[in-house]
């Protein structure tokens, strides 16, 4: 997972502290270093942040209304051992 914010240093480390003793854990804030065009990643992002899902207010994301149905989809995804398709691939 990946915390993308504008929030400032000092309140970065102080919710990523809040998110760690809450169990929540982030790989990265604000890059994503894993996806490159140098290695083929299914396009362009050296000027665009790539990401598979966005919880963000500004994208339209209402966690008041949301968040049930997605722990709904999640339950259900490790329930049935749901995995991505493993022919997906990068270009190269």
């Amino acid at each position: 997972m990946i915390l993308w914010t504008c929030s400032y240093p000092s309140e970065i480390k102080k919710y990523t502290n809040k998110f760690s003793n809450d169990g929540i854990y982030f790989h990265h804030v604000n890059e994503n270093p894993g996806i490159s065009s140098n290695m083929g990643n299914f396009g362009y992002y050296e000027q665009k942040f790539y990401f598979n899902l966005l919880f963000e207010d500004k994208a339209g994301f209402n966690p008041e209304m949301e968040w049930k149905e997605i722990y709904k989809y999640l339950k259900w995804c490790k329930e049935s051992n749901y995995l991505p398709d493993k022919t997906w691939t990068t270009k190269y």
